[in-house]
């Protein structure tokens, strides 16, 4: 079979039929790359605000990616909330008091001891003024279950921290510094009836168990004192019971008015303090 003869306009009219055909097969192939790129997960925050097409969609895929990058890399709120919740002093846990000192440097460690896990950490520090020799808890104070602690030190003065506050100044202080430095210099008249402060470093100290607002504190300077914890004043001076330092005082635990009291010159005495 003889074919027939192939024209110009053959010739351009099948060209012209191939270019159309590879023009719509270019359109159709960026059609689908357009779909596969609408369909890319969204993982940041940043790529969901770039998307102007489907935002509601977009936006919950970006609030989920927000929720596992908080999981795998925890924000500062979460960190926070955990430090928050190591600071916080349970009811359940338990207080452990220590003095310590180090070469010119005294201060107060609160431990915790959590009942669950059985840990023991220092959870802060207290610093003073001067080092400490002597302790007392102080549980009920004004009224009020309080968490303080009573400290006696190479100061005339007592104070009283509470354990509960990171406050760098004690909560009450009973006698004064100022004052002691005055009656050893004789600008006070050395009266004890009238003055209301030890003039050496106080050496021990005793809460009443049964009248708990009532504290003993023996001094360097050979006195036992009587204080009210609810005025912060010096209720009772003995002056006679020792001729050196008062090394130990003690309440009886039955009797509220009887006082133990003990010194360096090697005498007990057993008193009531109402005499």
């Amino acid at each position: 079979m003889k074919g027939k003869d192939i024209t110009k306009e053959d010739i351009s009219a099948s060209k012209a039929q191939i270019e159309e055909t590879l023009k719509a097969q270019k359109m159709g192939d960026s059609e689908e790359e357009s779909d596969e790129d609408t369909n890319v997960p969204i993982f940041t925050a940043e790529l969901a605000r770039l998307k102007d097409k489907e935002a509601s969609r977009v936006q919950d895929e970006s609030d989920e990616d927000m929720e596992v990058n908080n999981d795998q890399y925890p924000s500062e709120c979460s960190d926070s909330e955990e430090d928050k919740d190591d600071f916080t002093i349970r009811k359940s846990d338990s207080l452990i008091v220590a003095a310590t000192a180090e070469d010119d440097y005294s201060n107060l460690e609160v431990y915790i001891y959590d009942h669950k896990t059985s840990d023991l950490y220092v959870h802060h520090e207290i610093i003073l003024g001067a080092l400490p020799l002597c302790l007392e808890w102080l549980s009920e104070w004004q009224g009020q279950k309080t968490n303080h602690i009573i400290v006696g030190t190479f100061l005339p003065e007592i104070e009283i921290w509470n354990l509960d506050s990171e406050n760098c100044e004690p909560a009450a202080i009973l006698g004064s510094l100022e004052k002691s430095e005055d009656i050893k210099n004789k600008k006070i008249v050395r009266n004890f009836g009238e003055e209301e402060t030890h003039t050496e470093a106080v050496m021990c100290l005793s809460l009443n168990p049964i009248q708990k607002e009532y504290l003993a504190s023996g001094s360097e300077d050979s006195t036992v004192r009587v204080w009210d914890l609810e005025d912060l004043q010096c209720k009772a001076t003995f002056t006679n019971l020792h001729k050196d330092k008062v090394q130990a005082v003690r309440w009886n635990s039955v009797s509220d008015n009887t006082l133990l009291t003990a010194g360096y010159d090697s005498r007990i005495n057993i008193m009531d303090v109402r005499d």
